[in-house]
């Protein structure tokens, strides 16, 4: 049959990755989403066949040699000359006494994997690249959170058009809010709800303020907009860990030390603090006071951090001109923080501003 591939299993050819979105009998369908952006089947649909003995995918389209991922673990690939040692057995997502089984970990982190987790599973397609880079920027510049971003998803025309009965609308909502199949209780009690006039919006909102979709928002750095509070930590990644050293270089101007980059780093993988913030601490802290630098070399470090480069002359005369008519140093931090420029800075390190 299918080789035990369930919905949500990622499978992957060739340096791309594919989750599997539908299963019936020997046939499947998947779709590739994160390939290399300039794959010319990113985001496109396969639909086939799975050989057993092989872990052969025969696509529709051509025949792609797959590796199959089975509850975490991979499984390689094997040659026809080969046997397989064992074809592992699970039973099917909308077998409501099966564990709940967690989908793939392989997806983009920060938002942009956020927002295309949300193509993935919501539309069952891949992501357009206009459409996931606004919800990219309605994140990161404009406030926008997990739950205003999944609503866009969930009550956009193409979601509605689906006309989902209430049991598959559940399947998804636990997919994109619980990152999980459904357990048997909790969708019971769901449907009674809706049984009992619960509206699907009521039961948005119930899957929003919950403590799983708060822990999905924070692996993804993105505030959950729910009353759910994580209850588990992150470590920082590569791209948190250099922002806070950026903010060692441009503003104290020495190296970062191990335990305090680590404290500023962990605070903002787990959004305990914005960018901004983090930058105030800074430039407001006793070591920065304590160099009683004049005006001239804050605005300098501003350019640095908040701009990513050394003043210009129109910009450094402005904002002298701000200090001589009474701009607290304060006043002008915050100048500096709504600009543009350090929006963008935050974007390309995952950090919100």
């Amino acid at each position: 049959a299918t080789g035990g591939l369930r919905v949500g299993d990622v499978i992957r050819a060739g340096g791309h990755s594919a989750m599997i979105i539908s299963v019936s009998d020997d046939t499947f369908s998947v779709i590739e989403c994160w390939g290399s952006s300039n794959s010319t089947s990113r985001n496109k649909i396969h639909y086939g066949k799975f050989n057993d003995k092989y872990n052969k995918l025969s696509s529709l389209s051509g025949s792609l040699d797959y590796v199959a991922r089975y509850n975490g673990a991979v499984k390689p690939a094997v040659s026809p000359s080969e046997e397989p040692t064992e074809v592992p057995t699970v039973s099917p997502t909308n077998n409501t006494t099966a564990t709940p089984q967690p989908l793939p970990k392989e997806v983009e982190p920060g938002v942009a994997g956020f927002t295309e987790r949300l193509y993935t599973i919501a539309l069952e397609r891949g992501s357009d690249e206009t459409g996931k880079k606004d919800w990219v920027n309605k994140v990161m510049t404009q406030g926008y959170t997990g739950a205003d971003v999944a609503k866009g998803f969930l009550y956009s025309p193409e979601f509605l058009n689906k006309n989902m009965d209430n049991s598959r609308f559940l399947e998804i909502l636990y997919k994109v809010f619980f990152n999980r199949a459904s357990d048997e209780g909790g969708k019971n009690d769901w449907l009674n709800r809706m049984a009992n006039g619960w509206t699907k919006e009521q039961v948005i909102q119930g899957f929003i303020d919950s403590t799983e979709w708060a822990n999905v928002c924070l692996s993804f750095g993105i505030p959950s907009g729910g009353k759910g509070v994580p209850n588990k930590t992150v470590e920082p990644n590569d791209q948190v860990i250099a922002f806070a050293t950026r903010l060692y270089t441009t503003c104290l101007g020495r190296k970062a030390d191990q335990t305090g980059l680590m404290d500023w780093a962990t605070k903002l993988a787990n959004m305990k603090i914005t960018g901004t913030a983090a930058a105030h601490g800074f430039f407001f802290s006793d070591e920065f006071v304590n160099h009683n630098f004049d005006n001239a070399e804050y605005i300098t470090r501003l350019y640095r951090t908040f701009m990513g480069r050394e003043p210009d002359q129109g910009g450094f005369e402005y904002w002298m001109g701000r200090f001589s008519q009474g701009a607290s140093r304060e006043e002008v931090f915050q100048g500096f923080a709504q600009s543009k420029e350090f929006g963008e800075i935050c974007a390309s390190y995952g950090i919100l501003r």
